[in-house]
């Protein structure tokens, strides 16, 4: 759970935990894994977890769309998971790049996030995209 917390960005997916998460944790979370966390922290009121489906109607990827550091803070000193400061400035950071630009304006088109909360990828254009809400 700490991992994906601490992955950068609002938005947390399984390839960026294993590329961009903390060190120690990097390329050790399989799919299950990601998703029984994501429902923990869900459950733990420190965000939610947003699905996006493919043209083909399949699933798609599951992001797990943190909350504010605001509104977190007191679930966070709860979980006792990392400190107020550790979340804050992982949230405030640049998604990275492994979360695709696809995915990006699919969490951004579906109200999951915000254009601003990405800002800083320089790869986001529009473009059409399908999209199945929480």
């Amino acid at each position: 759970m700490q991992a994906i917390l601490l992955t950068p960005g609002p938005v947390s997916t399984r390839t960026a935990v294993n590329t961009a998460g903390p060190r120690f944790l990097r390329g050790s979370i399989s799919n299950q894994q990601f998703q029984h966390a994501c429902f923990a922290l869900q459950n733990a009121n420190l965000g939610y977890i947003a699905s996006t489906e493919k043209s083909t109607g399949t699933p798609g990827t599951k992001a797990f769309i943190k909350k504010q550091p605001q509104a977190a803070l007191e679930h966070i000193i709860i979980q006792g998971l990392c400190t107020a400061d550790e979340y804050n400035n992982r949230y405030i950071t640049k998604a990275p790049k492994c979360i695709s630009q696809k995915l990006c304006v699919e969490l951004i088109a579906g109200g999951h996030v915000t254009s601003d909360q990405f800002k800083e990828r320089d790869d986001l254009k529009p473009a059409k995209v399908h999209f199945q809400g929480r």
